[in-house]
């Protein structure tokens, strides 16, 4: 035989299952740093680089890698990239091999499909605060565009 509950203990039970803790909500996802990217500009010491002779395709892999490749697609070259994502700005370093040591230092952005990183190659240089390369800094800074994927 089935009893119902009475109106006491029914308020009892909605009160505390809408009091009840929560997970926290979950930050706003950031868009991805992995995928293929193409470099648009590359500023270093307040000048503008020709891209002429530089391996302008790169591949952000989500195993670490990067890789970046010249404009016959051919691979020019390979390092492992780490992204301190939770801290302010975000951090990104590249190591020339997986246990080697940091070779380039800085911070990135990821707005819609472009992706910017502020570095320095100079182990004594501070790592930029700021997504910009002045004259007179050691700070690179390259922007990169995301590759659309075909269907």
């Amino acid at each position: 035989m089935m009893r119902s509950i009475g109106p006491g203990l029914a308020v009892a039970l909605a009160v505390e299952l809408t009091a009840a803790p929560r997970p926290k909500d979950l930050p706003p996802s950031e868009p991805e740093i992995t995928g293929d990217w193409v470099l648009v500009s590359l500023v270093f010491r307040g000048q503008p680089t020709d891209l002429k002779d530089i391996a302008v395709n790169t591949q952000f892999t989500p195993d670490g890698r990067r890789v970046s490749r010249n404009s016959l697609g051919q691979v020019v070259g390979e390092a492992r990239y780490a992204l301190g994502r939770d801290q302010d700005p975000p951090t990104f370093d590249l190591r020339a091999k997986a246990d080697g040591p940091v070779t380039s230092r800085g911070i990135y952005a990821v707005k819609a499909d472009s992706l910017t990183i502020c570095f320095v190659t100079d182990p004594e240089a501070p790592r930029p605060a700021k997504l910009e390369a002045p004259a007179g800094s050691n700070a690179q800074l390259a922007v990169y565009k995301r590759v659309k994927k075909r269907d």
